[in-house]
């Protein structure tokens, strides 16, 4: 799968993340309650987001070269690279 590059503003990503979400919640048909806690969680993943590209609280190299070890560890294992 080829790394495409994207041009949002962090206004596209707050929509993306949040139909996501809505997505998520009409997919597994979920109630209320289990609705408002998805939704808190993607708000809570955009804010970070946010935070990471804005330079507010970014996340770690550590965590950043972490996440792109076990991406390639999982790539190889399911054939994807």
């Amino acid at each position: 799968m080829e790394d495409k590059k994207y041009s949002l503003t962090l206004s596209d990503i707050k929509m993306l993340i949040g139909l996501g979400a809505n997505a998520v919640c009409e997919e597994n048909e979920l109630d209320y309650k289990p609705s408002e806690i998805v939704t808190s969680i993607a708000a809570d993943i955009y804010r970070k987001v946010e935070n990471h590209l804005t330079g507010i609280c970014r996340f770690s190299e550590e965590e950043i070269t972490g996440y792109e070890l076990i991406l390639s560890f999982l790539d190889l294992m399911t054939g994807e690279k």
